[in-house]
């Protein structure tokens, strides 16, 4: 496939060419709180959005991916977006954040209503990505070998932290790719976090996933957490926010569009030996 142009793969890659919306002083109906407003600029200022994407994967029945959440999204607005996680931070508490004076919900069970997925209490990805500290070096080897028998963790605080992405083979390098648009957007060029890798080896084992809960996680942490991240999750906080009614004019919102569909045909193509390039992203990612 030959490389794109950069203006290309950054009109695909981030909002539009529309002007972004400037930052106005705080109102109750867009900020609950001028520390919610402080936010906001410095999302505006310091944060990517990532883009999410479908998926073209036979799943086991017992799972229930509806077609909504492996399907691919459409446009988010990036405007909205920021705003939800500016204010999301004192919603933490109960899973609502106020949007524009609206109430939305981002509940583990909103989530997988949205989705049409299953609440699965105590999934099994969920047990092991929590219990990870007090599990054997052992198991953790075991599971990077499955991905390949040269894998290696490294090794943090005496932790396993992130896997080095060459090690994974194409098939399941679409997974992850899946994985860091759709549940797991945080990542750094090149390594693949200890909970990509346990998410990616569930799906690939068909052990029980619960997709609210792994997207709520993400979404508080991302709120929460005052480093540069990637916000993600921007096409399902779109509609969130339009099935709660906040008001949103289409025509003045700066819209993100999603990336290119993970269809079988793609991934055929796309990820033969060798592709994608060995940084770890598809060329339709965002890198910080």
């Amino acid at each position: 496939m030959a490389p794109k142009s950069r203006a290309s793969s950054k009109r695909q890659r981030g909002e539009t060419s529309q002007a972004r919306e400037q930052p106005q002083a705080p109102t109750f109906e867009r900020f609950q709180t001028a520390e919610a407003f402080g936010r906001y600029q410095r999302l505006m200022s310091t944060r990517s959005i990532r883009q999410e994407r479908g998926l073209e994967i036979e799943v086991p029945a017992r799972w229930n991916w509806g077609p909504r959440f492996l399907a691919q999204p459409g446009d988010a607005f990036g405007t909205v977006v920021r705003e939800f996680y500016a204010n999301a931070k004192d919603g933490l508490q109960n899973n609502v954040c106020i949007v524009r004076g609206v109430q939305v919900d981002f509940s583990c069970a909103a989530i997988n209503a949205y989705y049409g997925t299953i609440d699965h209490h105590g999934d099994d990805y969920y047990h092991r990505d929590l219990s990870v500290g007090m599990i054997s070096r052992v198991w953790l080897n075991n599971i990077a070998l499955s991905f390949n028998p040269a894998a290696e963790w490294n090794i943090r605080s005496g932790l396993a932290s992130h896997m080095d992405y060459k090690y994974f083979q194409p098939s399941d390098r679409a997974i992850l790719d899946f994985i860091k648009a759709k549940l797991i957007p945080h990542s750094h060029k090149g390594n693949v976090r200890r909970d990509q890798v346990l998410l990616a080896y569930c799906i690939k084992e068909h052990k029980t996933i619960d997709i609210g809960a792994i997207i709520n996680r993400n979404i508080r942490e991302t709120a929460d957490v005052k480093g540069r991240v990637y916000l993600g999750h921007s096409y399902l906080i779109t509609h969130l926010c339009q099935l709660a009614g906040v008001p949103i004019d289409e025509s003045q919102e700066a819209r993100v569009l999603p990336q290119s569909y993970l269809s079988q045909q793609y991934i055929a193509t796309r990820y033969r030996l060798g592709q994608p390039p060995a940084n770890g992203d598809d060329d339709d990612g965002m890198e910080l």
